[in-house]
């Protein structure tokens, strides 16, 4: 499926903006929360994850950062026309349900 037109910030392509320090944290940290899987996680998206991974890790992403994060580490969405993604991947932890 192709990209659709969407906000900047929600484009994968934010990932290669994050500095370098960003950028390897936020590896380790999906390194240490997903492992692949042929099943797609239904349960939550990259919109949420990327308020885990500030949450728990300090700097703040954008949904697009998170989602070119997830791909650099080999992790494909469900549907990437979706502003939103969810990917094929196994939560290996349970991630806290954010309250605004």
């Amino acid at each position: 499926m192709a990209l659709v037109k969407m906000w900047p910030g929600d484009l994968p392509s934010e990932y290669d903006k994050l500095p370098p320090d960003t950028q390897k944290a936020l590896a380790g940290w999906i390194k240490k929360h997903f492992s692949h899987s042929k099943q797609a996680n239904m349960d939550r998206t990259s919109y949420g994850y990327k308020h885990n991974f500030s949450s728990e890790s300090g700097p703040y992403i954008t949904n697009g950062a998170f989602k070119g994060a997830m791909l650099a580490a080999g992790f494909a969405p469900v549907d990437d026309s979706a502003q939103n993604w969810c990917f094929r991947a196994k939560c290996n932890w349970k991630p806290a349900r954010l309250v605004w």
